[in-house]
């Protein structure tokens, strides 16, 4: 397993993600979803392209989306994009939110 990014709450995370076709070239989906969970409470938020403009295509198949997360309680968010329609996919991974500001 790698080593997740750490951060202090109050910071803006940035998440990207790739969407390929099946030759390996990027590729649009038709929709695409980003969803974080709250690791205390278990609460997953979820946002999407094209109908939220916090969801940002860079190019072709490539988007990021930046979580502020001021107020974030410490702990391993995991997050998930989903790709439908065009492109079918799923990739997933966390950041870290520090205790107290510290590593």
């Amino acid at each position: 397993m790698s080593e997740y990014n750490r951060y202090d709450s109050g910071q803006l995370v940035r998440l990207s993600t790739t969407t390929l076709n099946f030759d390996g070239n990027p590729e649009d989906p038709t929709a695409l979803e980003i969803r974080y969970k709250n690791p205390q409470t278990d609460e997953i938020t979820t946002t999407s392209f094209p109908a939220d403009a916090a969801v940002v295509q860079e190019s072709t198949g490539v988007f990021h989306f930046d979580v502020d997360t001021t107020g974030f309680e410490a702990g391993a968010w995991h997050y998930k994009w989903v790709a439908t329609g065009a492109i079918v996919a799923a990739e997933e991974n966390a950041f870290i939110i520090n205790e107290d500001g510290t590593d």
